[in-house]
């Protein structure tokens, strides 16, 4: 997957393909709040810094949207 130029680190591809199946399993849909919750812990708890500071940016973008 590409972000404008930017690649997606694997753990995020990760994260988003195992919410995916969650959801299509349980019937519902993913609420901006639940996504951020899942990609704040992904930026805390990902070895790699690079997916850390990814997920942060991803992120501010989900926050400024919100607002």
């Amino acid at each position: 997957m590409d972000n404008g130029g930017q690649k997606i680190p694997v753990e995020i591809h990760q994260l988003i393909g195992n919410v995916a199946k969650e959801l299509i399993r349980s019937g519902r849909s993913l609420t901006l709040d639940e996504l951020t919750r899942a990609l704040h812990r992904l930026s805390e708890t990902a070895k790699d810094t690079a997916v850390r500071e990814r997920s942060r940016e991803i992120i501010a973008l989900l926050l400024k949207r919100m607002h």
